[in-house]
């Protein structure tokens, strides 16, 4: 039996409804409670939520390292690309909606430059081109939830501070995520890769790559409503991980 034999739902719809949006942002703000930082803390609390908000110490990421197959890797992978696809585009509505705000463009602009230098997005189309679909995989709910979930914020003007503050979180909480996929490529010897991987002595695991504040800080400064924006649509991209992990670990069976 391989490990496919647990099907998790598959896609059923492109369109996420704007009730279920506002559902997801409601339970983020819940979750958050009283706790939003103030601005001149904001990269600090966003610091803190990614070392330790949902999904973040799941332990998926440990077995990809050490135990995946090439098909399991494969698989990991495939769902991932889906996941990341959207980012250039999300991030691009979103520097649409900052068009008046010149401190929220400067820090939008930085996330750009971070994710071209951490390179996340390019490893995964590299190991998925090496690792061929041989078994049909297809793109599970969770992953097109969370993809519409961050594109109907990117594209609502109402949602601009929470879609920036998920933006942010996706990329540094990418970093976790690369750091566990290079080893697996070093484990696996995957020869065709061997310029992305890494031996799983040689990467730090508290590291994390560097991200400017003072934009962010000028953009929320005085403003309490952005602030606390910013910081449920970080949460709420930890939540729709933290539901994807769930399932990646269900089909991988990681326990």
């Amino acid at each position: 039996m391989g490990f496919l034999s647990f099907r998790p739902r598959l896609v059923e719809s492109p369109h996420l409804p704007p009730p279920r949006l506002k559902q997801e942002c409601s339970l983020a703000s819940i979750a958050l409670g009283r706790s939003s930082p103030e601005a001149t803390s904001i990269m600090t609390w966003l610091e803190s939520a990614e070392r330790c908000g949902p999904g973040q110490e799941d332990p998926l990421f440990d077995w990809i390292a050490h135990y995946s197959s090439r098909e399991q890797l494969a698989w990991f992978v495939a769902q991932e690309t889906q996941r990341e696809a959207s980012f250039d585009e999300d991030l691009a509505l979103t520097e649409v909606g900052a068009r008046h705000d010149r401190h929220l463009r400067d820090f939008l602009a930085e996330l750009r430059s971070h994710g071209q230098a951490l390179g996340y997005g390019a490893c995964l189309s590299e190991v998925r081109a090496a690792l061929p679909n041989r078994s049909g995989i297809q793109e599970i709910a969770n992953v097109l939830e969370s993809r519409e979930t961050l594109r109907a914020l990117a594209a609502s003007p109402a949602h601009l501070f929470h879609s920036a503050g998920a933006l942010a979180m996706r990329e540094l909480a990418a970093e976790r995520r690369l750091r566990s996929l290079r080893k697996a490529i070093w484990r696996l010897g995957i020869t065709s890769l061997s310029r992305l991987s890494a031996p799983a002595g040689s990467l730090r695991e508290d590291a994390s790559a560097p991200l400017a504040s003072d934009a962010l800080y000028l953009s929320v400064s005085g403003n309490a409503a952005a602030t606390r924006s910013f910081t449920e649509g970080a949460w709420l991209n930890l939540r729709l991980n933290a539901r994807c992990f769930e399932v990646f670990r269900k089909t991988l069976f990681v326990y």
